[in-house]
């Protein structure tokens, strides 16, 4: 590998897998501040086990793919991409068609 801070662990290519897919996070729910059922989002516990979960695995997919050895800036764009490409999927296997309901859903969550 050349140039950039080299990743010679699998620990180390998962804990900045985790980094970029926290920063996503972040992004996302800071999106989610101008919906009017954030407040309902913030108190949900299973809002709170999505991100935890879409952070995790963000981590795991940047280790399946590179292993032990990675640049970190490309581990970390892994990480950042997982949740927003899971993000879109799943509101796509929702369907557009799917109706909102007035109390915040996780369709809505990932929808954002």
């Amino acid at each position: 590998m050349s140039g950039g801070v080299a990743l010679t662990t699998a620990l180390g290519v998962f804990l900045v897998g985790i980094f970029g897919g926290f920063v996503a996070e972040l992004v996302h729910w800071y999106g989610l501040r101008t919906n009017p059922r954030f407040p309902e989002y913030l108190k949900s516990a299973l809002y709170w086990i999505i991100t935890a979960l879409m952070i995790f695995v963000s981590g795991a997919f940047t280790w399946l793919n590179f292993g032990s050895q990675a640049q970190a800036l490309t581990a970390f764009q892994i990480g950042l991409l997982t949740p927003l490409i899971l993000q879109k999927v799943i509101a796509g296997a929702a369907g557009a068609e799917t109706a909102r309901s007035p109390r915040a859903n996780v369709t809505d969550f990932f929808r954002g």
